[in-house]
């Protein structure tokens, strides 16, 4: 089963007379108007691979979506705190079991970082990322059809407490529920290395660790009976096909992945409400505690390209355009997508598009 879970957008904007920027997916302190307490904006996007929407030979995505809230306020003349939420949808269809593929996926987002207007800057925060539960009725495997409610099923996996069918049947139960959470702790630095009036231009480190969490459930798993697990379907036993998809999944032990990342970023500021901002960045991955596929290389790297265009079309709000590109998918930037079933997706380019409007008071 390939899930795929929306990527973060990040949010810019530029007010008349001042010049900021941004480093990758990250929301840039820097981009308060001097004398700002408070900012707030929302946003919606979309976001798909560049070259095809076909993912593999049997699975293409539809459709990906999000949207996504912040505030942000100075708490004291050197600290800024802020809260984001986000959350979007994936929408995958396949010509074999699962046919289709309804992915939820949620992110909350706390911080804390230094006056955005020193010459040295800093931010750090915490992230809670996670998928809403995916149930899989049926799965095809190695050309067979294991599942409940579907009427292709060469075998059924039925709950033995409930009978609330008319005709006293038993209700069959989904061959595989799964939800992914990530924790993420990461840190940031920057440094102004131009700043005048109508130009920009800074660097920037990020640190961030991850926690992973595959939970994925199955009746395939809890089946202990020789008697099932002997039984044969064209050939191949229950027992054989419960490996085989076992070996297919994400793996259900927890791993922690690491990244860095750096970049340059840059902004420019033309009659005082319109700017155009850019940032390249380079991440870097290490991974513990992860079971590698024995079938591909593991992505550890990924550059970015971002652009935006802002107009600050009133004194104290603006609207803006955004986008990104990426060499290999979101890597780095949206950690609940990699595992070792959706790894080979990402050494595809991968692209994102927002809209988005903002506040501050």
């Amino acid at each position: 089963m390939k899930t795929f879970v929306l990527r973060y957008i990040c949010i810019v904007i530029i007010m008349p007379s001042y010049t900021y920027a941004y480093f990758g997916d990250e929301f840039d302190l820097a981009l308060f108007p001097r004398g700002t307490k408070t900012m707030a904006a929302l946003q919606i996007g979309s976001a798909g691979m560049l070259k095809s929407k076909q993912i593999s030979n049997v699975t293409s995505i539809e459709g990906l979506t999000n949207q996504e809230a912040f505030v942000s306020t100075n708490l004291t003349s050197q600290h800024n705190v802020g809260f984001a939420f986000k959350r979007g949808k994936t929408e995958v269809e396949r010509s074999i079991h699962p046919k289709v593929i309804d992915t939820r996926a949620y992110n909350y987002r706390l911080w804390i970082g230094s006056d955005p207007w020193q010459t040295w800057q800093w931010r750090s925060y915490i992230n809670y990322q996670s998928t809403a539960e995916v149930k899989i009725q049926c799965y095809e495997m190695a050309s067979r059809i294991i599942g409940g409610n579907c009427l292709e099923a060469e075998f059924k996996f039925l709950d033995p407490n409930k009978t609330n069918n008319d005709d006293g049947s038993l209700n069959t139960v989904p061959v595989l529920i799964s939800k992914v959470i990530a924790k993420t702790i990461g840190i940031e630095f920057r440094r102004e290395l131009i700043g005048t009036k109508n130009t920009r231009l800074s660097s920037q480190m990020r640190l961030q660790g991850n926690y992973l969490k595959h939970d994925i459930t199955s009746p395939l798993f809890s089946m202990r009976s020789p008697v099932f697990l002997d039984f044969n379907l064209n050939g191949k036993t229950l027992r054989e096909i419960r490996n085989d998809f076992v070996e297919e999944l994400p793996q259900s032990d927890p791993w922690y992945e690491y990244n860095l990342s750096v970049g340059l970023n840059a902004a420019r500021v033309f009659k005082e409400a319109l700017s155009l901002e850019t940032g390249l960045a380079y991440t870097m991955i290490n991974r513990n505690d992860y079971r590698e596929n024995i079938n591909r290389n593991e992505i550890t790297s990924n550059l970015r390209f971002d652009l935006a265009l802002i107009w600050a079309f009133k004194e104290n709000s603006a609207l803006f355009i955004k986008g990104f590109l990426t060499t290999n998918n979101i890597l780095g930037y949206e950690p609940v997508a990699y595992n070792r079933k959706s790894s080979g997706q990402f050494d595809k380019e991968y692209g994102e598009l927002a809209i988005g409007i903002l506040r501050f008071w």
